[in-house]
């Protein structure tokens, strides 16, 4: 059986196994996303509140982000400080609130105002995500998110993928320790095919092809808000939490007027050798790192 294995060279079994796992990708890629979203409509750009357009490309703490945006257009809270010192502070003003998510956001803030805590919070994620549990299911109707059955096809998928590649890899790599060849090569190949094809699969994310498709549309449709805030215009609120969520904080970075809202949802930096020990992003990646959908 490992006959056929034994008799192909090591280089050009590298090369037979570089093209399998191209292959694989593309495979586990069309298993993974031939969810027949694709055969449905998506809605109009505006047809999802910014709430629900974070929660499809980020889940919870990308919503976060909006809802504190929001707050601060609305006079609710306001940002004050400098680098690690910048705080979310309220200003008393957020009574009239009628939205839960814009409630549980500034509950939060009341308890504790650093940037860093409330997105390293999972207990106040989860209750979040729990909030957020009907636009999950609305997006789930229009196609846009992944049901049960969708999110199952994807797992196996990448399962059967990585099964196939690493079986044929791993036996080659096993006879090749075992008559005393170099194997580098194929066990560094071997760590990056599930890698490669998680990509390939994303059998933990939720948007569904078409709501990866609507994404797209999306962030053709608002592009010019996030051109105007480059420029550093001043836009109307709406426009701004759009952009927000469909781009993430980052779409802030270049608009000096909205640099301490940036910086105070952003990952916590990397630690250096004569900076803070061993910390690192920490709960902070959770709720800055706004590129994952």
């Amino acid at each position: 059986m490992l006959e056929p294995l034994r008799s192909i060279p090591g280089p050009d079994f590298l090369i037979y196994f570089l093209a399998a796992m191209a292959l694989m990708f593309a495979v586990v890629h069309s298993l993974a996303y031939g969810d027949g979203s694709q055969d449905h409509l998506p809605p109009q750009y505006t047809r999802l509140d910014p709430y629900s357009i974070a929660a499809l490309r980020g889940g919870a703490p990308e919503v976060v982000k909006v809802a504190i945006h929001g707050l601060e257009r609305q006079g609710a809270v306001k940002l004050a400080g400098e680098g690690a010192s910048i705080s979310i502070l309220t200003s008393g003003h957020g009574w009239g609130l009628d939205n839960p998510i814009s409630k549980l956001v500034l509950e939060r803030i009341e308890r504790s105002g650093s940037p860093r805590e409330i997105f390293a919070d999972t207990a106040f994620m989860a209750s979040m995500e729990g909030l957020l549990t009907p636009v999950y299911k609305d997006m789930e109707n229009r196609h846009l998110v992944r049901d049960g059955d969708q999110s199952l096809q994807a797992w196996r998928a990448y399962i059967l993928g990585v099964a196939l590649l690493e079986l044929a890899g791993g036996a080659k790599a096993a006879l090749g320790i075992a008559n005393g060849k170099p194997v580098f090569f194929l066990v560094m190949l071997l760590i990056a095919a599930p890698i490669l094809l998680w990509f390939a699969a994303r059998p933990s994310s939720r948007p569904t092809a078409l709501g990866r498709r609507h994404m797209a549309n999306l962030k053709s449709h608002f592009g010019w808000v996030k051109d105007a805030l480059a420029k550093g215009r001043n836009l109307d609120s709406p426009n701004t939490a759009f952009a927000l969520a469909v781009f993430g904080a980052g779409v802030f970075g270049a608009g000096a007027m909205y640099d301490l809202f940036n910086r105070a949802v952003a990952p916590l930096p990397s630690s250096s050798s004569s900076g803070c020990g061993g910390s690192g992003c920490g709960g902070g990646c959770g709720g800055g790192c706004g590129g994952c959908g």
